[in-house]
């Protein structure tokens, strides 16, 4: 992967673009008799694809902490947001995460099943901060699905124009020698 351009949210574009590859690729098909390995041309078998259950999404949250006018750590009346410890800016930009206070990227997937978590950054971010990060990614991974899916399906009807792949299907009848 080559990163072009950089305004901030790299592992979330990246991860996006990786799941996106891997769902786009097809292996060719391949039959093993004994000793033998026969790798089908793509025009002799429809391509597979691999196999993604549970397709996980990054998204990255920059966490500033809540200081007032006054440097009282958020708790005094110049607070910027009343109440809150802390500002939770999802998709920041370049200069937001190099003047962020902390990191939290979290993957998950549609199902809302959180499959990895990293906070970076020195400043301790409190237990109810995480768990909002955490159901705003889950709505946030439910669009970018749809987006990738969406996409994805587009392309491949583009690809089949004349309905060639379908004649090319690996679950068309075969005959084996034998």
């Amino acid at each position: 992967m080559h990163v072009l351009d950089y305004d901030g949210g790299l592992v979330d574009a990246s991860c996006i673009a990786v799941v996106a590859g891997l769902l786009h690729f097809k292996r060719p098909d391949v039959e093993i008799k004994g000793e033998d390995v026969r790798i089908f041309d793509p025009r002799e078998r429809e391509p597979i694809k691999l196999s993604l259950n549970h397709v996980p999404f990054c998204v990255t949250f920059r966490i500033f902490r809540n200081v007032g006018e006054d440097g009282s750590g958020g708790k005094g009346i110049a607070s910027y947001l009343a109440g809150e410890d802390e500002i939770v800016v999802v998709d920041a930009t370049l200069l937001e995460e190099q003047c962020s206070d902390a990191e939290i990227i979290i993957g998950i997937n549609k199902f809302g099943e959180v499959v990895q978590m990293a906070k970076y950054g020195g400043y301790p971010v409190g237990q109810m901060t995480v768990i909002k990060c955490i159901k705003i990614a889950e709505e946030k991974v439910k669009v970018l699905h749809d987006v990738v899916m969406n996409a994805l399906a587009a392309d491949e009807k583009r690809q089949d124009r004349d309905g060639v792949m379908a004649e090319l299907r690996a679950d068309n009848e075969r005959i084996i020698p034998g």
